[in-house]
C-alpha cells in the first residue's frame, strides 16, 4: 500500500495587486491595533476600515474575519490575526498561513490566495514566502486513505497563489520551491505514521522506503530480511523481534550528493508497534503506539527531501523496523543478548525496546559506513515526555558544535529542541551485574538520561547526538500548522541543519 493524500497545492508566485487576483478567495495578515482610512482609495484598505470600525476583527492572533468585499476580483476576504507586532516572529507566520489555507480549504475554495505575513516589514521576503508555503502545506495535511464513506466530501485546496513584490518573485520562486518539496517528504512520513500497525508491518515500511528510492536516482535502498539480521549478529534486534509473527527488515538508505568524504549517519527506530512485550503497556492509549517508527520515519523522509532538494552532502539512513509483541518466543526480563558491536545487553525491560534495536543500527551503521558523525531519532522515552511535554525534542550529546547547528535549526524552523545533559556521573545507570551493560536503570533514575548513556555505548567516540521525540512526533490536538496524529517531526529541523553544516 503506497501513500495515497495528494503532495499539497500547486505554488504560485503572482506580483498583481491583492484586489486584481481571481482566485474562490484572498487572505489577509493584519497586527493587533492595525488601523486603515475609511476614505482610502485603496478597496482593501477601505475593506479593512469597515470591519475594523464596526469592532468585528482586532487583530488578535490567529483571529478570523471572512468578509465579502467591492471591488475585488475574489469573492471572498479573509482577515488573519497576526497579534502584536513586536512578537510576531517565523512560527506565527507559519500558524497564520496554515488558518488562513485550512480556513479557505473548509469554505471550498480550489484557488486561494495570500500576502504572506510580515514579508519586507517584520522578516526578509525569503523567510515570509517559506514560513507562508511550510504554514499552508503543513496545515492543509489530511489522513483519509481509509475513509471509504463521503470521500466526495473531503475538500482540497489544490492552487495557491503568493503576493510579492515583483523585485522579490524570482527568489521567492526558489524559496516556494525548496520549501514545498521539504514539507511534501513530511507529509508522506505523516501519512506512514498515522497509517495503522497492520497496515504498516516492518515489510510494509521497507517497501514505502524502496519504492521512494526508486523514484529517485541519486538514493540507494537495501532490504535487509531475518536470516540476514541474524547472520549479522545483530542479536538486540533479533530479539526485539523474536516475539513476532512478522519478520523484520532493517533498512538501508544511501544518498550521495557529494562523491568524496564520509557520511553523515542518520539511524531511526522503527518500532511499527509497541505492545512493550512481556512487560506490556496499560491499555489506555496503546493505540497510538503505531507511532513508535516516527524516527525512522524522520530518517528516510530527511533523505527524501535531501534527494529532492540536490543537497551537496552524503548521508546514510538506516532504519531497523518491526514490531514489538509478547509472542511464545519473545524476550524475557532478565535475558541477555549479544549486540552487533559485542557488548552483551542484559534485557532490563522488554518496553525500553527501541534502544536495543538503535544500539544495533548505530553500531552497523559505524562500522559499515566509517561515518564522519552521527544523529538518531526515536520515540524513546516517557520521561522525556514528562519533563519537556509535546512541544519540545529531547537532545543529548557531548558535541557542542552539532549542538548550536541544531539549536539554530530549531530556532528557524519552529520544532524546539532542548539539550539535556550527559555527565560522568550518570555512566553508571546502565550498569549491568551479570552483562556488560542494561538497557534500562533502576527506579527513580531519569530513563531519558540512561536510554541516552546506553546509546552512546554503540558510536564510540564519534561525534553523535540523540534526539527523543517521544513527546513531539504525536499531536492529540490539531494545531494551524500541525494536525492532529502523526507530525513529521524531524525532517525540517535535520534538513535546515544539515543546510547549515551539520
Amino acid at each position: 500500500m503506497r501513500a495515497v493524500n495528494g503532495p499539497g497545492p500547486q505554488i504560485r508566485i503572482l506580483t498583481a495587486d491583492l484586489p486584481e487576483v481571481a482566485t474562490d478567495g484572498l487572505a489577509v495578515g493584519l497586527f493587533e491595533g492595525q488601523r486603515a482610512e475609511p476614505e482610502s482609495p485603496d478597496p482593501l484598505l477601505r475593506a479593512i476600515a469597515r470591519v475594523v470600525g464596526l469592532g468585528d476583527f482586532h487583530g488578535k492572533f490567529l483571529q478570523t474575519c471572512l468578509v465579502y468585499p467591492e471591488g475585488f476580483a475574489a469573492p471572498r476576504l479573509l482577515l488573519v490575526g497576526l497579534g502584536k507586532a513586536d512578537e510576531f516572529n517565523r512560527d506565527r507566520a507559519r500558524k497564520a498561513a496554515g488558518a488562513a489555507a485550512t480556513r479557505m480549504r473548509d469554505l471550498g475554495a480550489k484557488r486561494a490566495a495570500l500576502r504572506p505575513a510580515g514579508g519586507g516589514d517584520r522578516l526578509p521576503w525569503r523567510d515570509a514566502v517559506r514560513c507562508a508555503v511550510e504554514g499552508a502545506y503543513l496545515g492543509l495535511y489530511q489522513h483519509w486513505e481509509f475513509k471509504t464513506e463521503k470521500r466526495d466530501e473531503i475538500n482540497a485546496l489544490d492552487e495557491l497563489s503568493l503576493l510579492v513584490p515583483a523585485a522579490e518573485a524570482e527568489s521567492a520562486g526558489t524559496e516556494a520551491r525548496d520549501a514545498a518539496v521539504v514539507c511534501q517528504a513530511v507529509n508522506w512520513i505523516r501519512t506512514l505514521v498515522n497509517r495503522p500497525g497492520n497496515a504498516l508491518t516492518a515489510a510494509a515500511f521497507a517497501e514505502e522506503a524502496r519504492a521512494m528510492a526508486a523514484e529517485r536516482p541519486g538514493i540507494r535502498c537495501t532490504i535487509l530480511g531475518r536470516d540476514e539480521i541474524r547472520e549479522l549478529g545483530m542479536g538486540c534486534f533479533a530479539g526485539v523481534n523474536a516475539g513476532s509473527a512478522d519478520p523484520p527488515r532493517l533498512i538501508v538508505l544511501e544518498y550521495d550528493g557529494e562523491r568524496d568524504g564520509k557520511p553523515l549517519a542518520l539511524v531511526g527506530k522503527g518500532i511499527t508497534f509497541d505492545t512493550g512485550g512481556l512487560d506490556i503497556k496499560a491499555k489506555a492509549g496503546m493505540e497510538q503506539m503505531k507511532d513508535d517508527m516516527s524516527g525512522g520515519a524522520a530518517v528516510v523522509g530527511t533523505i527524501r527531501a535531501a534527494a529532492d532538494l540536490g543537497l551537496p552532502i552524503r548521508l546514510v539512513g538506516i532504519v531497523p523496523a518491526t514490531d514489538n509483541m509478547p509472542g511464545s518466543h519473545a524476550i524475557k526480563p532478565g535475558d541477555v543478548l549479544k549486540s552487533y558491536s559485542g557488548l552483551t545487553v542484559e534485557v532490563g525491560n522488554t518496553d525500553a525496546e527501541g534502544r536495543l534495536v538503535l544500539a544495533d543500527g548505530l553500531a552497523y551503521a559505524c562500522k559499515q559506513f566509517g561515518p564522519r558523525a552521527v544523529v538518531d531519532m526515536a520515540t524513546l522515552t516517557g520521561s522525556v515526555y514528562v519533563a519537556l511535554g509535546s512541544v519540545a525534542t529531547g537532545m543529548f550529546t557531548l558535541d557542542d558544535r552539532m549542538a548550536r547547528v541544531l539549536e539554530g535549526a530549531a530556532e528557524a524552523t519552529g520544532e524546539r529542541i532542548w539539550r539535556l545533559p550527559l555527565w560522568p556521573e550518570h555512566e553508571d545507570l546502565v550498569d549491568s551485574d551479570i552483562a556488560d551493560i542494561r538497557n534500562q536503570g533502576e527506579p527513580g533514575d531519569s530513563d531519558g538520561i540512561a536510554a541516552a548513556v546506553f546509546l552512546k555505548r554503540f558510536v564510540g567516540d564519534l561525534p553523535w547526538v540523540h534526539l527523543d521525540i517521544a513527546g513531539t512526533s504525536w499531536a492529540d490536538k490539531k494545531q494551524p500548522y500541525i494536525p492532529k496524529g502523526g507530525t513529521g517531526v524531524g525532517v525540517r529541523l535535520l534538513i535546515e541543519a544539515l543546510r547549515n553544516g551539520l
